[in-house]
């Protein structure tokens, strides 16, 4: 990795943090760095926003043409933050840190860019390599009349892969809201032929339009991320956690009454108030709604239920879990 600061205190002490774990080069001038750059092509560069000779933007600018997958992090000052937040928004940088430095956020920052970078380098191997086999099959097909059948097996893939995407999520990797649909009603669907209970939880990210505000969507986008993570380890193999939109999630608890969905919403309010994401110092948390199936009931109430459970937990004062009240079903 690579660091760029004009002040040889600093950089000595970014050095201190991070050349005991990382190939590190430090140099103080941005021009130096450029040179570094072309040669290195690192895959972190941690730069202060103004240095002697040339901006620190330009530094990072320069690095997004060398290897647009590092992770780029800017440093500021206290008065900076809009700037460098309006950078970061941009899509130019990966974060960004203030002074003085937090040593425990620069670990993490580095951590997640050398993680975030690995990833994007990861996806590109892969479309590369996708490519690559769609043009080996295009000279297969000219070649004998077995590429046909390889041909049809790829499609077959693709089209499997193509529906699996269509039911995700982009970001968080969850279930998307086709596919919560579709679970929802199969579920249903068994609840009313078995007599299985069945609960669903609406989930919403307290002050999520804060950390958007504040810190960028890059930032926003990590804690959704991170939270999305955190509560799918705390959910069973055949429950369904799906984000429902923005900052919202959905749980479709099976074979689960309201007492027992309780106690499984207290979890995952723990896990999310465990979460942590580098950029931003505030307290994660999470307001919780749970309607439990009765009888006769279609997914549109079930789900307005939980909705209006959620919205009297955020106006009970947020981070908490409310049930709501059996309704009358005719």
């Amino acid at each position: 990795m690579l660091a760029v600061d004009d002040d040889a205190d600093i950089l000595a002490t970014i050095e201190a943090l991070l050349a005991p774990d990382h190939r590190f080069i430090g140099v103080h001038l941005g021009h130096e760095a450029i040179l570094i750059i072309e040669r290195e092509a690192p895959e972190v560069i941690l730069t202060e926003r103004f240095l002697g000779d040339i901006g620190g933007v330009t530094v990072l600018d320069a690095a997004e043409q060398v290897d647009p997958d590092s992770a780029r992090i800017i440093l500021t000052n206290e008065p900076d933050i809009p700037a460098a937040i309006a950078a970061v928004n941009r899509g130019k940088l990966f974060d960004y840190l203030t002074k003085p430095v937090d040593p425990m956020a620069l670990l993490e920052a580095v951590r997640l860019g050398i993680q975030h970078s690995s990833m994007l380098k990861t996806r590109r191997a892969h479309v590369d390599a996708l490519r690559h086999i769609n043009a080996d099959l295009e000279r297969a097909m000219e070649e004998r009349t077995q590429a046909l059948v390889l041909k049809e097996r790829t499609r077959g893939m693709a089209l499997r892969e193509a529906e699996e995407l269509s039911r995700r999520d982009t970001l968080t990797g969850l279930s998307n809201r086709r596919m919560l649909d579709e679970t929802l009603a199969r579920e249903l669907v068994r609840a009313q032929r078995s007599g299985s209970e069945l609960s669903v939880v609406m989930i919403d990210l307290d002050h999520f339009k804060r950390v958007n505000d504040q810190c960028g969507h890059i930032i926003g986008d990590q804690m959704l991320t991170a939270v999305a993570a955190a509560m799918n380890s705390h959910v069973r193999p055949y429950d369904l956690l799906s984000r429902w939109g923005g900052e919202e999630f959905v749980v479709v608890l099976v074979d689960c009454g309201a007492e027992e969905a309780g106690e499984v919403c207290e979890r995952l309010r723990t896990a999310v108030a465990d979460v942590r994401v580098g950029g931003y110092t505030g307290r994660v948390t999470a307001s919780f709604g749970i309607a439990t199936w009765q009888n006769g009931e279609d997914s549109q109430t079930l789900i307005k239920r939980a909705d209006e459970a959620l919205f009297q937990a955020k106006r009970e004062g947020r981070n908490r879990v409310r049930v709501s009240q059996a309704i009358l079903i005719e």
